[in-house]
């Protein structure tokens, strides 16, 4: 069944599997890791008493859409493209006024549903970021919720959902070093100095701070105390809706993660564009400037993650297209180029 709904969502994309820092690397290991716990858990645990009211709210910033058999579906992770897997973040409109997780899986022709969680997130108007990875190194993909506004510590905090009980408990709650600020953060999650503890990579685009867009990662070792990398980029900060930054691609092969700035509005080409930046030089040396096979659009409409969708061992860019009538993928080969679609225009509509 397909239902529609008036009320406003957002939908955000972001890489859920490790990445590697701009002075090393990592290469992430997923096949010892469960992407989904044993079992659906049907109930929420204990509110986190810093992260705000469990009432229901609503943000009319976001965009409309209708899900098929989901109500309010707010954000879509990629949990592990390699086995066609999503990981759909539903943090508006709940029954049980608490943020729920679903999982569906690709098969090759269509997505299938896999379980459903109702975490012990409250719902919330869109005050966080969040990436999965294995925190406690017990084998189940842990829920970083990363709120990014109206903090009780004024700043980045940290609150990450425990895996192995489908979401139900909180495993660690901690502000950062990291202050809130009026500009616009970027936030993935993964093993940046190769210590096997997983890290916090931090791209901010504030112009009230500096003219520079800056990325920062903190260290899982000190629970995200302490600022174990920091470089100011040469991208101009301000980039706004006009841009999305993704810190989890190799694009030359160098064992040293780049900067890709992804241009989806206000192209000179009318496509999309990918801006990358070198990790190997510091963020300072444009690597490729590249228009991509794909439309932009008068709006922010799309979303954008890199990671392996098709097994190859070549990161993809993978395209989540929004709008009232519900959502498409498309997945641009890495191997191509960034020149040639994967799959285009796939339709998401779980089966029940």
């Amino acid at each position: 069944m397909k239902v529609s709904f008036t009320t406003c969502v957002g939908i955000v994309l972001l890489t859920l599997i490790g990445c590697s820092s701009g002075d090393k690397s990592s290469t992430p290991t997923t096949s010892s890791v469960s992407l989904v716990p044993p079992t659906t858990q049907s109930g929420g645990g204990a509110p986190n008493p810093s992260s705000g009211p469990t009432s229901p709210v609503t943000d009319a910033d976001d965009d409309v859409v209708s899900i098929p058999g989901i109500p309010h579906a707010s954000y879509f992770d990629l949990v592990d493209a390699k086995a066609g897997e999503l990981a759909l973040i539903q943090n508006l409109g709940t029954s049980s006024q608490w943020t729920e997780i679903y999982f569906v899986k690709w098969d090759g022709s269509k997505f299938n549903w896999r379980g459903r969680f109702v975490s012990a997130l409250h719902t919330h108007a869109n005050e966080f970021e969040y990436a999965f990875a294995d925190y406690n190194g017990d084998g189940f993909y842990d829920l970083y919720c990363l709120k990014t506004k109206n903090t009780n510590t004024n700043s980045l905090e940290v609150h990450i959902l425990d895996g192995r009980s489908g979401y139900s408990r909180f495993l660690l709650h901690t502000g950062t070093p990291i202050p809130l600020s009026s500009g616009h953060i970027a936030i993935e999650v993964g093993d940046t100095n190769r210590d096997y503890v997983q890290d916090i990579i931090v791209m901010r685009d504030d112009p009230a701070r500096q003219p520079r867009v800056e990325v920062e990662h903190l260290s899982g070792a000190t629970t995200f105390q302490t600022q174990q990398y920091f470089r100011r980029t040469i991208l101009s900060t301000n980039v706004g809706d006009n841009y999305q930054l993704l810190h989890s691609g190799d694009i030359n092969y160098d064992w040293v993660t780049d900067l890709f700035a992804i241009k989806k509005n206000n192209t000179a080409s009318g496509n999309v564009e990918a801006h990358v930046l070198s990790g190997a030089h510091n963020y300072e040396a444009w690597i490729l400037n590249k228009r991509l096979p794909k439309a932009m659009t008068a709006d922010d409409t799309q979303d954008y993650v890199l990671i392996d969708f098709d097994g190859d061992r070549v990161q993809d860019l993978v395209v989540l297209n929004k709008s009232a009538g519900g959502l498409t993928i498309d997945v641009i080969s890495g191997a191509s180029g960034l020149a040639s679609f994967i799959i285009k225009d796939v339709a998401f509509q779980p089966s029940l």
